[in-house]
């Protein structure tokens, strides 16, 4: 209809899955990377969430070109089905012949066999189930019971459940505690943000050939508003723009057209949305009188009680109750950081290189290695070997504790869920720059000659090539090598800044801000007394910071910028040896395309400290940007209490979405992810009860906001001397329900619903999904979820 009076090759807006418009935002790259590490190492069961058209096929469809290439994937897209149902369905999908009258157990022992078979010839079997909430119950237990089927290595069968929030509602009841405690890895699919929505608009149209925007500025963010970052959504509202635009004759889509179709489009989408989660909402007692059984459950995720499997590197950003603080800034301080110790390997030792220690504590360089009298061949090793030697994502992650010096067992050495010895868990995926800019030793994920993951420590890099802990061997790979191996997905552990690893940004205020401030006024050369508060100078520096460090200069110090600030002041830990210089037969053999074994390092006088175990775990729900401090009060674990726990018997966990990549600031802010088997029963239910259906035009009218102004202001635009009079506010909790009722947040410790007074003189006004809106003096003033000053 308008294709051609706006140039496009085709609509591009169309809500027909089509491959050529897959937009993956960073979300739904880290959710693929998370389903598929917990499908991988032994795990038998992923699960991927979210709230319809937040793009679950989407991400799907993804997975499913990212399987390894020995894998057998059978999908089920029609999961209303019974027992015996499924094992027909698993059979066809698997290419097991059987008999129409074929009761259970004959089905069963063909299945067995075939998995048996499958991973005799290398193969991966993995099941995929879409709309998996329709499942039910009894289908789900056959499910978990396929999934006993392994060796004792591995699960045979590999599960992903893809469906929507109610299906980690089921996965709370009692009798299905079993099939839950077989999940490795968790991810809830969050709407985009606002800026998000902003690239995926112009991604769809650049896939139709429409280089040039046809929307203004304020269009983007009336689509972002109205539509609260569903892409299906986004979808229909684009179309509808065009369509009246083209109908007017209009070439560019301003905010007034997105207004009046977003409107059109939307009116009745919202009432079908609230009527269908009310529906789902008068089953909350159900699950709450499961509690019992699923406290059980929390704990037993918690510590990994499934003795069948072995837990995969999750996403955490993780924060203990933060350490008192002193008015002086110390002067950084050099650490010395044992080098990495590996057992049980005999390595030959090459006479022309010694085995002194590649620098990974103070990052002075040793002087380059001597090229006289070299002879003519040097060790080397298979890279079929090496990958295959190099499997365990554990034991990667031991060599990298002991480089921090800390010794962990494989099962301990994970990106934990809590703070072990001051150090936090990050895992992204990063450009190469920016891994070499933040110069520390990392866990890096490889591709295998095969399509097979392994796993190496990045130990070392020289001039074209670089030095990697794999496999019990310290080897050195050429710059080809490394580049064309490399997924790209890296593991770090880093001590952030009082030990709470959660992104500073603007309008907040604690000693957390104040030690950036002084930091980057020491980098940048500034003189003045710094600040507790983050305001408009201190993200100014923030962001000539990032810009001087060509990172994203975005103005959020969020764990990259706080690494590569940290590796500016060279504060404590081991750092990329970088005196690295190949031999001369080295280089011909790395031209060659081999692997350089290097000798091992001497580490007789090392002493490790044990990796600290960790206290009871209390949760505090944070987010990227703006994000509270870990002083803020979490809800206890306990399926019998929610009273407080003192830092005397439990520590803060602080779970929020990884990565750099805050909120637009100007745009609403989105509840990230949240790894629901860390929470405790009744805290999860209230998180998935905040995801609910989204009534905040229903506060327009009493907040006095139209189409054409709002008289409510965002704390960020306050003058100075209002923000001064703010009486303190720490925003704990921040549960957002449809029903008004269910909406509440916790501030300065205690629980608050509209209408109530929250502090001296602020009015809570509204809760929204993104943010409260609170009346000061004669102010409205729009506050983001989850902050404190």
């Amino acid at each position: 209809m308008y294709q051609d009076f706006f140039r496009l090759s085709e609509s591009p807006f169309a809500i027909v899955p089509n491959p050529k418009f897959y937009f993956l935002s960073e979300r739904h790259k880290e959710a693929l990377s998370h389903v598929l590490s917990g499908i991988e190492d032994g795990g038998g069961l992923a699960l991927l969430t979210g709230e319809v058209g937040t793009g679950k096929t989407t991400t799907m469809k993804a997975l499913l070109e990212r399987m390894p290439e020995q894998s057998q994937v059978a999908t089920i897209l029609n999961p209303s089905v019974s027992v015996l149902e499924l094992m027909q369905t698993l059979c066809d999908e698997l290419g097991i012949e059987y008999a129409r009258d074929d009761g259970f157990k004959p089905l069963n022992d063909a299945i067995s066999a075939k998995l048996h078979d499958n991973d005799q010839q290398g193969i991966q079997t993995i099941l995929l189930v879409d709309e998996a909430q329709h499942l039910m119950p009894d289908v789900l237990e056959q499910l978990r019971l396929l999934t006993n089927i392994e060796t004792s290595q591995r699960k045979l069968l590999k599960v992903i459940l893809i469906g929507q929030p109610e299906l980690q509602e089921m996965l709370r009841q009692q009798h299905l505690r079993q099939l839950a405690q077989r999940i490795t890895a968790r991810y809830h699919l969050m709407p985009l943000t606002a800026q998000e929505v902003r690239q995926y608009i112009l991604h769809r149209l650049s896939c139709a050939d429409r280089l040039d925007p046809l929307f203004d500025d304020g269009a983007f963010k009336v689509i972002a508003r109205d539509s609260g970052g569903i892409p299906r959504l986004i979808n229909l509202v684009c179309d509808q723009s065009l369509k009246m635009a083209h109908r007017d004759s209009k070439q560019r889509i301003t905010a007034k057209i997105a207004t009046k179709a977003s409107k059109e489009v939307l009116n009745w989408q919202s009432v079908s949305s609230h009527a269908e989660r009310h529906g789902f909402m008068r089953y909350w007692p159900v699950y709450l009188g499961a509690i019992g059984g699923a406290a059980l459950l929390a704990v037993a995720i918690r510590w990994g009680l499934d003795g069948n499997s072995s837990p995969a590197p999750t996403v955490a950003n993780v924060n203990t109750a933060p350490k008192e603080q002193t008015e002086r800034v110390p002067a950084p301080t050099v650490k010395e950081v044992p080098a990495p110790i590996v057992v049980d390997v005999a390595i030959k030792k090459s006479p022309e290189r010694d085995a002194s220690t590649p620098n990974v504590s103070s990052g002075q360089a040793s002087a380059p290695q001597s090229l006289s009298n070299l002879p003519a061949t040097v060790e080397t090793v298979a890279f079929a070997e090496l990958a295959k030697q190099s499997l365990s994502a554990g034991s990667a992650m031991q060599a990298l504790y002991r480089l921090w010096g800390f010794e962990a067992d494989v099962l301990a050495a994970g990106c934990s869920s809590d703070v072990r010895g001051e150090l936090a868990c990050y895992k992204a995926t990063l450009p190469l720059t920016q891994l070499l800019s933040i110069d520390r030793p990392a866990v890096l994920t490889m591709n295998g000659p095969v399509g097979q993951r392994w796993f190496a420590v990045l130990y070392g890099m020289g001039d074209g090539q670089f030095e990697l802990l794999s496999g019990g061997q310290r080897v050195m790979v050429s710059e080809a090598f490394f580049k064309q191996a490399w997924t790209g997905d890296a593991l770090l552990l880093w001590r952030p800044p009082q030990a709470n690893p959660a992104t500073l940004s603007i309008g907040q205020r604690s000693e957390r801000v104040r030690w950036l401030d002084q930091r980057l006024n020491l980098v940048l050369g500034e003189t003045g007394v710094a600040s507790d508060r983050f305001g408009p100078n201190l993200r100014a520096k923030v962001r000539d910071f990032q810009r001087s460090k060509g990172l994203d200069a975005d103005g959020y110090a969020g764990p990259i910028t706080l690494m590569v600030l940290d590796t500016v002041l060279t504060l404590p830990g081991p750092t990329l040896a970088s005196s690295i210089e190949a031999t001369q037969s080295e280089s011909a053999a790395l031209a060659q395309g081999d692997i350089v074994v290097l000798p091992m390092t001497s580490d007789t006088s090392l002493a490790l400290t044990p990796l600290p175990e960790s206290k009871p775990v209390v949760v505090a729900i944070t987010k990227p940007a703006p994000t509270s401090n870990a002083s803020q009060a979490a809800e206890k674990a306990s399926a019998s209490s929610e009273q407080p726990v003192t830092e005397a018997n439990a520590e803060v966990t602080t779970i929020t979405a990884s990565g750099n990549g805050a909120s637009n600031p100007d745009g609403d802010l989105n509840l990230e992810d949240l790894d629901l088997s860390s929470l405790s029963p009744e805290l999860a239910l209230k998180v998935q009860n905040a995801l609910g259906g989204d009534r905040a035009r229903g506060l327009d009218a009493k907040l006095g906001r139209t189409d054409g102004k709002s008289n409510v202001v965002s704390i960020a635009d306050i003058s100075s001397q209002m923000f001064d009079r703010l009486p303190k506010m720490d925003f704990q909790t921040h549960i957002y329900a449809s029903d008004a009722q269910r909406s509440w947040v916790k501030v300065n410790g205690r629980e608050t619903k509209e209408g109530q007074f929250v502090a001296d003189g602020v009015l809570l006004r509204g809760i929204e999904p993104q943010q409260v809106v609170v009346q000061f003096e004669d102010s409205l003033i729009a506050i983001p979820a989850l902050t404190s000053w």
